[in-house]
This record gives C-alpha cells, structure tokens and sequence, in this order.
C-alpha cells in the first residue's frame, strides 16, 4: 500500500475525510492523485462508495470489519516489521514521510515517532556532507556561472527545511502517542 493510500485510509476510517473534495483539502493532493488511490483501495476492498451526498458529492466508507481484519493480520503476520521495512524505503521522501507519520497518528501507532525520527537523522546525515574544515555545516556557495551550484545551495536548504519539518512532527507525536 502506497503512502497515499494509507494516509487516504486513515483519513476516511476516522471521518476526516469522506469526499474527494475533502481529501483534496486535506492532503493536498489534486485530484488525479487523490483517484487513483481511491480506486486502488476500492478494488482491494478497504472502501466502498455510499450514495451521494450533500451537493451531489461523493462519499467514501472504510466497510465494517476491514481495520479489524487489517490489525489482526498486522498482529498475527508480522506487518508491523514489513511496515517499518517499506516505510525505510521512503526515507528520503519527506512527503511520504510525512503522508505515513499522519497515518500512524490516525491508527494510534507509536512507530511513527521513531520513523520521524529515523528520517530527521536522514536529513542530519546527509547535511554533514556539507561540513567545513571546522566541523560546521556550512550552506555552499553560489556560483553565478554553475547551474550545478544553485541545484546544490537548494538541496542543502531543503534538507534543513525537511530536518526541521521532521523533529517539529517527531516532537508532536511524542505528545500525541
């Protein structure tokens, strides 16, 4: 199950968000992201679509019985090293990331302050790359004529932004869980 798919899981099993419109707003993904994932989950079965709703829009329901079905396999199968094994393979998409920290929020599952804290050491890792000879992480300069320069001044402030971004949501889901 994609990270998309789960976030979008979650989100419809605890009344987040039951119309496309809603998890458009919520994730903000557009809708040709948001679709698919809908139609994935449809075709496994995880949701079903109810009638129309209000303003002709269209609701979504986790069925009765599937969340119960998917932690007992979680607890009997040895999901939760299979998720923590998959979810280590979006490591270094902060996206992603996030989209399974929110999920593992809605399920109650405390793994997800360790993964944010996994993929805030991620980013730590790979800002010491740009260390100086005084052991400081220094930004790299810019180089008018180098195109490369700019692209690499970009990657070391996204990295920042995403190490931030991760500790701010380990520490809340150190709260919350």
């Amino acid at each position: 199950m994609s990270p998309t798919e789960l976030l979008i899981l979650a989100l419809i099993s605890h009344g987040h968000a039951l119309t496309l419109y809603a998890l458009q707003k919520e994730t903000q993904l557009s809708a040709g992201a948001v679709f698919p994932a809908l139609a994935k989950l449809k075709a496994k079965g995880l949701l079903q679509a109810e009638a129309l709703g209000p303003r002709k829009r269209q609701q979504f329901r986790v069925p009765s019985g599937v969340l119960k079905k998917m932690v007992d396999k979680w607890e009997s199968s040895g999901m939760e090293e299979k998720w923590k094994a998959s979810a280590r393979d979006h490591i270094a998409d902060c996206d992603a990331v996030l989209k399974l920290c929110k999920a593992a929020e809605i399920f109650d599952l405390p793994e997800a302050v360790e993964y944010a804290h996994e993929a805030a050491e991620f980013r730590a890792a790979e800002l010491r790359k740009y260390m100086n000879r005084k052991g400081q992480i220094e930004a790299p300069g810019i180089d008018l004529v180098s195109y490369r320069s700019y692209r690499v001044a970009a990657r070391f402030y996204q990295l920042q932004a995403e190490e931030h971004t991760l500790r701010a949501v380990e520490a809340a889901l150190r709260t919350d869980l």
